[in-house]
């Protein structure tokens, strides 16, 4: 009964309000082969990008099934939040730098075509990103 209530309410809520156009924004999703290569490491795996709005959610996960790296970037602020990285990364240092660049490659990754690689490099701290999108079905 409760359920009930609760559907009927929001159903007559969602009907009530107006949405214009420019308030419903379509979900992109798109995914990627990314290696990022440091001096003497690298990271490479599956780059899932999630765009809705004004915010961007970024998840990398390595070959072996471990999220590396998880970061949300605010379109409006241009700032990227770091959700989620692995514990060898999770120095304020490494932070910092990775907040940085990945505030110039996801504006990147969304203006770029869907089937166009993305390459960013931080000349200071020589590390190299690759993206190559992945093929869908």
């Amino acid at each position: 009964m409760f359920r009930l209530i609760a559907i009927l309410l929001l159903v007559g809520g969602l009907a009530t309000q107006q949405l214009s156009a420019q308030e419903i924004k379509c979900v992109d999703n798109r995914s990627y082969a990314v290696n990022i290569d440091i001096h003497k490491a690298y990271i490479s795996g599956v780059c899932f990008v999630t765009s809705q709005a004004e915010v961007t959610t970024v998840g990398i996960v390595n070959e072996f099934g471990v999220s590396a790296l998880t970061c949300r970037y605010n379109a409006g602020k241009q700032r990227v939040k770091i959700l989620n990285i692995l514990k060898p990364l999770a120095k304020p240092h490494i932070k910092s730098v990775l907040r940085k660049d990945f505030a110039k490659i996801i504006p990147s990754l969304l203006q770029s075509d869907a089937d166009q690689p993305v390459e960013h490099t931080n000349k200071k701290y020589g590390i190299t990103y690759r993206f190559v999108p992945m093929a869908t079905n």
